[in-house]
């Protein structure tokens, strides 16, 4: 399973509220993002940042070793309304 994961130690996640808060990678794992066919996570360790399922409706988030962070939701369980991903490459958007 850990082979499964790629990224760099660029890679961070954050929060927007209560406020905006940026948690960079701790440095204590390789585990930035994981994509199988039937999930997409951020993180790892004991637990995901961020885990989404397969169809993109549900997802949770937990404290995480790889970026010292907290839940990043106001709930451990959730559902998506809405999931916008970015990505930067070679400086380009």
């Amino acid at each position: 399973m850990h082979d499964s994961y790629f990224g760099l130690g660029t890679c961070f996640v954050f929060t927007l509220h209560p406020s905006f808060h940026v948690y960079p990678a701790s440095g204590s794992n390789q585990f930035f993002q994981l994509a199988t066919p039937q999930a997409l996570a951020l993180g790892g360790g004991d637990h995901f940042a961020i885990w989404i399922d397969e169809a993109l409706r549900k997802g949770t988030s937990k404290r995480c070793e790889t970026f010292a962070s907290p839940s990043l939701s106001s709930e451990e369980e959730f559902r998506c309304n809405d999931l916008e991903v970015w990505s930067f490459v070679d400086g380009h958007w």
